[in-house]
């Protein structure tokens, strides 16, 4: 079977146990480390990505969940990637693989991408990739 991306939020109530190895993909008002490490641990899952609420107005971000993430004993973090129009890190947390978002619609829908869009990716190890010449 392909793997799923299973939307599950306050709307949308499917439950992930029928679709094993799937990601579950939820958006969230302000999520904090102790919401996400929750939601984790309650859903029956192995995959997730959270993802922030937006418009295509100009917003602010919570851009704190970084240091949250980075600063807490139990949070495994694995990748940190800048892009045109979003910032990801990817970490491990109770044996769980996980995913949170922050992306600019508002610059999305401003950009001029052309070629395509840029992006930085800095692993854990100190390593920066990118990608453009």
């Amino acid at each position: 079977m392909a793997h799923i991306n299973l939307s599950r939020n306050d709307f949308v109530k499917v439950d992930p146990s029928l679709f094993p190895g799937c990601t579950v993909q939820t958006i969230v008002d302000n999520p904090t480390v102790d919401y996400i490490k929750e939601y984790i641990v309650k859903t029956a899952a192995d995959n997730f990505s959270f993802r922030f609420m937006s418009g295509l107005d100009k917003k602010e971000y919570p851009v704190s969940i970084w240091n949250e993430l980075q600063n807490d004993p139990d949070i495994d973090i694995h990748t940190f990637r800048i892009g045109d129009f979003f910032a990801y890190a990817t970490f491990n947390y109770a044996g769980k693989h996980a995913r949170v978002t922050l992306g600019d619609m508002y610059q999305q829908t401003h950009n001029d991408y052309q070629d395509g869009y840029s992006n930085i990716i800095i692993h854990p190890d100190g390593k920066i990739g990118i990608n453009w010449n």
